[in-house]
C-alpha cells in the first residue's frame, strides 16, 4: 500500500480512486502552538489581547460574541489587504468575503496599494489558519497558510475577525454537548475553558461554522473523540459542515445591528431576525412574512438512521451491491426496560485502514469508511473498518443502548448487515439460600426507597438481592444516597458487601 500513488489528494489503489478526507476544521489538531512571532494561539486559532485573554480566562468575562463594541469594527465596514503570498488564495480569499458581505451588512473593502487605514485585516499565508478577534490593532493579520485555502475555513477565521468566538466555549455548552477532557492532551485542556456569554439571545448550534469538530485537540484524531451531542443521534451536525449556519449569520447581524436603521420594526418569531433589508430572515423549517408558521425543526432530519426500539436487521445503505457514498448514519439501538442488546454480525465490508506515511496522523486510520461500536456507553466506542468484524461475530450492550455510527466515503465496498436481538439482562443464579430485588423505571422528581430484607433488623445470611434503576432517558444521571449502612466487616469486603455498577459505563465500585 505505501508504494501507491498520490496526486492532488486523490489515492490510486489498483484501478480505484479514493479522495482523502477534506476535515474543514481539522486544522485544531495541525495548527502550532504559537505563530511566526510568538503569539499564542488560544483554542487553536485565535491571537487575543492581553485584555480579552484576561476576561477569558481570568474569569470575569468572555463569550462567542466579542465582549465590548471597541473590538466590532465601526460601521461593519472593514478595509484589508493581500500578502503577495496571499495572491496565491485571492479567488477563494474573495469568495468567503463575499459570502459574508451577501449574508450581512458587513462590508470588506480592499486597500489600494497607496491607501492607508488606522486598522485593517492582512491575509498572510504563514504557518497554521488563525485570526485575531475582533478589530485590536492596526495591521492585523489572519492567516491563511498552506492547507487552510478552503472557504468554509477562510469563513471561520474571518467570523474571529468579526468578534466571534468558538461555539463550544459558550457557558450554556454542557446542556448540548459532552466533554472527553480524558482524551485531550493535559497541555491542551485550558482550549476547552466554558466562557461567560453574550450571545444576543440566539440559541446554542451545533451546525456553526464556530463549532469544534467531534476530535478537535485529541490525541488520537479519527480514533478517539473529545467532544459530542448529548443525543447521539445529532452527531452529524456537527461532522456535516458547507458553510455558515443560519444562526451564525444571526448572530453577525445582531453583533453589527443590521436591522436597527429599519423604521418598522417586525416581530420575527420562532428565532428568526431583521435582516439588513427591513424584512424578517426565517430560520429552517419556518416560512411567512413574519416567520409564524413552524412546518419542521431547525436542525435537517439525518437521512440514514434511527432509534430502534424493536428487534429486526440493520444494513447499510446499499448492501449488499454498494454502499453509497458520502454517507453517514446512527442507530440508536435501545432494548425494552429489562433487556439488553445483542447485535449479530450477518456481513461487513468497509474499505480498509489507511498505510501511508507513518509520522501522519491518517496512518493505519479508518479514514475512508468506519463504523464505530458503542457497547458499554453513547458516546465512545471501538471503531472498525476493512475486514475486522467477522461473520458471526457478536456485540452485546452493557445496558439496555447499543449505538452505531457510520461513515462512508468509498462507493468499493458492500457494506455490512447486522442481526438486532434483545436478551434478558442478567439475574444473580444462587444454588443456596434466598434471593430478592426489583427493577424500577425512575420518574423525574421521585425518590425510590429500598431496603436490606427486614430492616432496621439483623438480615439473614446466604442473601442475594439485585436492584436496577433506570433512568427516564440515558442522558440522565441517578443519584443513589444511603440512610444507614453497617455490614459485617471483612477483608475487602469478601463476605458482607454491596456491588454498585453503572450498566451504562461499566464501573463498578464494593
Amino acid at each position: 500500500v505505501e508504494d501507491n500513488e498520490v496526486e492532488d489528494g486523490i489515492l490510486l489503489i489498483g484501478e480505484r480512486e479514493l479522495q482523502l478526507p477534506e476535515l474543514p476544521l481539522d486544522f485544531l489538531n495541525t495548527n502550532p502552538a504559537m505563530t511566526e512571532d510568538n503569539k499564542l494561539l488560544v483554542q487553536g486559532d485565535m491571537v487575543l489581547t492581553l485584555d480579552q485573554a484576561a476576561k477569558l480566562y481570568g474569569g470575569r468575562t468572555g463569550r462567542k460574541a466579542t465582549y465590548k463594541d471597541e473590538y466590532l469594527w465601526p460601521n461593519g465596514e472593514i478595509p484589508y489587504k493581500l500578502s503577495k503570498q496571499s495572491k496565491l488564495d485571492e479567488d477563494v480569499i474573495k469568495s468567503a468575503l463575499q459570502f459574508w458581505m451577501d449574508s450581512t451588512c458587513v462590508k470588506f473593502r480592499e486597500l489600494k496599494t497607496y491607501e492607508k487605514a488606522p486598522n485593517y485585516l492582512y491575509f498572510v499565508r504563514e504557518n497554521g489558519c488563525w485570526s485575531s478577534v475582533g478589530m485590536v490593532e492596526n495591521e492585523q493579520k489572519i492567516s491563511i497558510g498552506p492547507g487552510c485555502d478552503k472557504k468554509q475555513v477562510i469563513m471561520h477565521e474571518v467570523g474571529h475577525a468579526l468578534g466571534f468566538h468558538h461555539e463550544q466555549s459558550r457557558s450554556d455548552r454542557d446542556n448540548h454537548v459532552v466533554l472527553f477532557l480524558e482524551n485531550v492532551d493535559p497541555d491542551m485542556r485550558f482550549n476547552f475553558k466554558k466562557e461567560r456569554d453574550n450571545n444576543y439571545s440566539v440559541e446554542y448550534d451545533y451546525t456553526s461554522l464556530m463549532h469544534y469538530q467531534l476530535d478537535g485537540y485529541s490525541i488520537d484524531p479519527f480514533e478517539v473523540r473529545t467532544l459530542m451531542p448529548k443525543n447521539p443521534l445529532d452527531a452529524y451536525l456537527i461532522t456535516e459542515k458547507s458553510g455558515l449556519s443560519f444562526r451564525d449569520i444571526k448572530l453577525a447581524n445582531l453583533m453589527y445591528k443590521c436591522g436597527s436603521h429599519c423604521r418598522n420594526q417586525l416581530t420575527c418569531y420562532h428565532g428568526g431576525y431583521i435582516g439588513p433589508d427591513c424584512s424578517c430572515r426565517c430560520p429552517p423549517g419556518t416560512r411567512g412574512r413574519q416567520c409564524g408558521s413552524k412546518f419542521q425543526d431547525y436542525y435537517p432530519p439525518n437521512v440514514c438512521g434511527e432509534m430502534v426500539t424493536s428487534e429486526r436487521i440493520i444494513s447499510s445503505p446499499g448492501f449488499p451491491d454498494q454502499q453509497k457514498k458520502d454517507t453517514t448514519c446512527i442507530w440508536w439501538i435501545q432494548a425494552p426496560y429489562g433487556k439488553r442488546v445483542q447485535l449479530v454480525t450477518k456481513a461487513f465490508e468497509l474499505e480498509n485502514r489507511y498505510v501511508g506515511t507513518k509520522d501522519t496522523v491518517l496512518h493505519k486510520k479508518c479514514i475512508w469508511d468506519k463504523l464505530d461500536v458503542r457497547t458499554d456507553n453513547l458516546y465512545m466506542g471501538t471503531i472498525y473498518c476493512g475486514e475486522e468484524i467477522k461473520k458471526g461475530e457478536v456485540f452485546t450492550s452493557s445496558a439496555r443502548d447499543l449505538v452505531l455510527e457510520y461513515h462512508a466515503m468509498s462507493p468499493y465496498r458492500k457494506g455490512f448487515q447486522f442481526n438486532v436481538e434483545f436478551l434478558p439482562v442478567r439475574r444473580f443464579n444462587s444454588d443456596i439460600g434466598k434471593s430478592c430485588g426489583n427493577s424500577f423505571k425512575m420518574k423525574y422528581d421521585v425518590s425510590y426507597h429500598v431496603t436490606t430484607p427486614k430492616y432496621p433488623n439483623n438480615y439473614e445470611p446466604e442473601t442475594k438481592c439485585e436492584y436496577t434503576f433506570w433512568a427516564p432517558s440515558s442522558t440522565d444521571r441517578l443519584h443513589l444516597h444511603f440512610y444507614d449502612f453497617i455490614f459485617e466487616k471483612s477483608l475487602s469486603c469478601s463476605k458482607d458487601n454491596v456491588t454498585i455498577e453503572s450498566l451504562v459505563t461499566g464501573d463498578t465500585q464494593v
